[in-house]
């Protein structure tokens, strides 16, 4: 299903959850500015053009940062593309998908491990992932590389691990959300999630960037995570950050080439369909939340993918526009 916005909206505030509102960061420099005054809140009925005049409007979140007073979520609301990810549709799915008890054990030791190499303050961490365990299977070590130390440092474009820790955090908590966990719904994840969005929500800066010191992967990954969490549940205490992340986004967009790459335009202006496509899941994300995202930085994309085209007729794309060959675009 690779349609932008659900087909329906039923919008009943039911939801009981634990705040996991952190107060915005200072913006970082060489960042793109924030806008002058915030972006006006929005009903996400208004998005998909549904009108709900003849009902009591979502409630919002009136908890303070910090506080540990429950709120409601804005909506119970799940879009139809999440449906299959929980219960007996998630059981039916896994079978005419091809999967077995087995590949779903190798997922459930997956999401183990993930939860056992979570950091105290609820990051992942692409370097010192094992550093707070009390024991360090040799399972760990066995690659020593892969710590952050090694000439094969796990990189991210211009960023390396140390610069990592907002992407890594947004692919774990991906990766619960995949698998049906919220931080809204009890479940044997469902703190690994929160603390996970708490720490994310930490990090992001107050005009939307989740950099955390690295490039531009790192924010739509992160971006990515907020937006996936906020249109699963609609907990009312993402719609802000999952506003401004994509307002981020798109203010560093290329206004020409209609993608990105890794430092924010002006400061860059490349542009790869790697760093696109998580910044396009991030804007799906936020389009299936009932999050407004501006037309022309749609159109824009649309530009983008036209450009990284590799054919006429099929469905390959250049890592770059550049690197697609004339002849390939010559009408059969």
């Amino acid at each position: 299903d690779v349609r932008l916005l659900p087909r329906r909206v039923d919008v009943a505030a039911s939801m009981t959850v634990s705040p996991l509102v952190a107060p915005p960061a200072p913006p970082e420099s060489g960042g793109a500015p924030a806008p002058a005054s915030p972006a006006p809140r929005q009903d996400p009925s208004r998005s998909v053009g549904l009108a709900l005049r003849d009902r009591d409007p979502a409630p919002r979140n009136t908890a303070e940062p910090g506080s540990l007073t429950p709120v409601q979520a804005a909506s119970s609301f799940v879009p139809r593309i999440y449906q299959l990810r929980a219960g007996s549709r998630r059981e039916e799915a896994v079978r005419e998908g091809g999967g077995s008890a087995a590949t779903e054990r190798a997922v459930e030791l997956g999401l183990k491990w993930l939860a056992l190499h979570q950091s105290a303050d609820g990051r992942w961490s692409l370097r010192d992932f094992f550093r707070h365990l009390p024991q360090v299977s040799d399972r760990d070590r066995w690659h020593p590389d892969w710590d952050g130390r090694g000439r094969n440092d796990s990189r991210g474009g211009t960023s390396r691990a140390e610069n990592g820790d907002t992407a890594a955090t947004g692919l774990a908590v991906l990766a619960f959300l995949g698998h049906g966990d919220t931080q809204v719904e009890a479940g044997p994840y469902q703190e690994n999630v929160k603390r996970g969005l708490r720490f994310l929500l930490g990090r992001e800066q107050r005009d939307g960037d989740l950099r955390g010191g690295g490039n531009l992967y790192m924010h739509a990954i992160a971006s990515f995570a907020i937006c996936e969490a906020y249109a699963l549940t609609r907990d009312p205490q993402l719609e802000e950050p999952a506003r401004r992340a994509i307002g981020y986004a798109v203010r560093t967009q290329n206004p020409d080439l209609g993608g990105w790459r890794y430092e924010p335009y002006p400061q860059g202006r490349d542009v790869d369909t790697s760093v696109f496509g998580w910044m396009l899941m991030a804007v799906k994300s936020a389009r299936l939340g009932g999050l407004e995202v501006e037309a022309r930085a749609l159109s824009r994309m649309a530009k983008y993918l036209e450009s990284a085209r590799m054919s006429r007729g099929g469905g390959r794309y250049a890592y770059q526009p550049e690197l697609v060959a004339p002849s390939a675009l010559k009408a059969p």
